[in-house]
């Protein structure tokens, strides 16, 4: 029988590539058929000239789907072990409206990160020391090589705090949406942060509309360490500041 989740994931590969090369490609592959997202919502070659923002890409997938649709959005470089995955999905959005693997309740509004602090050049402090964080993820050495990649990865977790905790920050590496409800605050993920703090943004607008944002044990492992630091990252930084200093 069809199942109401959909995932939508945008990557660097063409087609072909994604499934035989991708933690995620893979990782669906390795599913039953009918235990798979029912639909799939695959933005191939998506680079160079070719390349759409993944909010812009986000919001046309919350677009296309149906009111009773539970959508997923997750990262390319993401393995999902669990073969009942549409199940979990099922389980964290009858909890919540908008469902992570990590986030924090609390901390700074401005602050560019759901677990990092950062001082006024972006440079990283540590840890924040204001909220509570939540959930955990697997994390994979990005350098292991192609052959090791097209495996499922070892399971090496980190953990940051209890799950099906309330917050106001999740990671975007996969969130979770009940379209029916995010769709009637008019909540939507803003443009301007292309590939960066997307997450944090679309997190903060969500609970302001009066969504709840929580953590659910879905078990992944994602094969990046992040971005922060980059050119790319500190601009969207400045920017997310920018946009909610004033909150």
């Amino acid at each position: 029988m069809k199942n109401r989740v959909r995932l939508a994931a945008a990557t660097r590969y063409d087609l072909p590539d994604f499934w035989r090369h991708s933690l995620l490609g893979q990782s669906l592959l390795a599913m039953s058929e009918s235990l798979r997202p029912s639909t799939l919502m695959i933005r191939s070659e998506n680079v160079g000239s070719n390349v759409e923002g993944l909010s812009t890409f986000y919001n046309r997938a919350l677009d296309a789907c149906s009111d009773d649709e539970l959508l997923v959005l997750v990262h390319d470089d993401v393995y999902l072990h669990d073969g009942f995955f549409v199940h979990r999905v099922e389980e964290a959005l009858g909890l919540g409206d908008v469902a992570g693997v990590a986030g924090s309740s609390g901390g700074e509004p401005d602050e560019p990160s759901w677990a990092l602090s950062f001082d006024a050049e972006l440079e990283p402090l540590g840890w924040q020391t204001v909220g509570q964080r939540s959930g955990a993820v697997s994390h994979l050495d990005p350098r292991r090589s192609e052959l090791a990649r097209l495996t499922a990865p070892p399971v090496e977790i980190s953990e940051y705090g209890p799950f099906e905790m309330y917050c106001n920050r999740l990671d975007g590496v996969l969130l979770m949406l009940h379209v029916r409800n995010v769709r009637q605050t008019g909540v939507r993920f803003d443009e301007r942060f292309a590939f960066h703090l997307y997450d944090i943004d679309f997190c903060r607008q969500a609970d302001m509309a009066g969504l709840d944002l929580i953590t659910h044990p879905v078990l992944i492992t994602h094969a990046s360490p992040g971005n922060f630091g980059t050119p790319a990252w500190k601009d969207a930084a400045r920017l997310y500041r920018q946009k909610w200093s004033a909150s």
